[in-house]
């Protein structure tokens, strides 16, 4: 299967494939051996196409035009994550997009999809599960109790980028940034875990994607 993943930067799509997002999505759908991701920056996505109205705000339009990339490229999959970092209003039109450009562009034959809102941003789905984090930061690190609370602006220390950047900087791992730890805290996460300490935004992204597999095993498109 072949599946378009939508990322806003290094912390989801990596440096080189699958990277942390794919890796993670992977997982959730049980790791089948004949899947294949390509990356797509969501910056890189258009917000305008010809076959879509103008409406709606410009990343509620991308996701729009990202599920029809998807659609034209011959995707099984669209999943895309993008971080709420404290705009609700933003958060609910992107969630609402993929029903809307069915509704407003119906002559696309869809693929399944999977819109995903991190809160309040991806790096606190890599905070969630301290004995991943322990593994691959080579410390021991203290529980994360619950990291969609981490809603400070960036630079606050309430910021989960913050919390992150410390802990990669305080490890002997030797990774130069923080994200570049990514891809294996995200190979060794605990999807329950992450489920569990980040219900609202991974937990709901979850259940989408389980929701895309039973989709592409049955052949359902829109």
């Amino acid at each position: 299967m072949r599946i378009l993943v939508v990322g806003e930067g290094k912390s989801e799509l990596g440096d080189e494939p699958p990277g942390p997002l794919a890796q993670i999505v992977h997982t959730l759908l049980g790791e089948p051996a004949n899947c294949e991701f390509t990356r797509q920056t969501f910056a890189g996505l258009p917000k305008v196409h010809a076959g879509l109205p103008h409406k709606g705000s410009g990343n509620s339009r991308k996701v729009k035009v990202a599920l029809i990339k998807a659609a034209d490229e011959g995707y099984d999959a669209l999943v895309l994550v993008h971080d709420r970092d404290r705009d609700i209003k933003m958060a609910r039109e992107m969630l609402e997009a993929p029903d809307s450009a069915r509704t407003e562009a119906p002559t696309y034959r869809y693929p399944p999809a999977a819109v995903g809102i991190a809160i309040e941003t991806f790096d606190a789905w890599m905070l969630a599960d301290e004995r991943a984090l322990s593994k691959v930061l080579e410390q021991t690190i203290q529980t994360q109790s619950d990291p969609e609370k981490l809603a400070g602006k960036k630079d606050t220390g309430r910021h989960p980028k913050d919390v992150m950047e410390q802990l990669v900087a305080q490890s002997e791992a030797g990774y130069a940034v923080f994200w570049k730890a990514y891809p294996t805290i995200a190979a060794e996460i605990d999807i329950a875990t992450l489920e569990r300490k980040c219900p609202d935004g991974f937990g709901a992204f979850a259940e989408k994607v389980r929701d895309v597999g039973v989709a592409i095993g049955s052949g359902d498109v829109a």
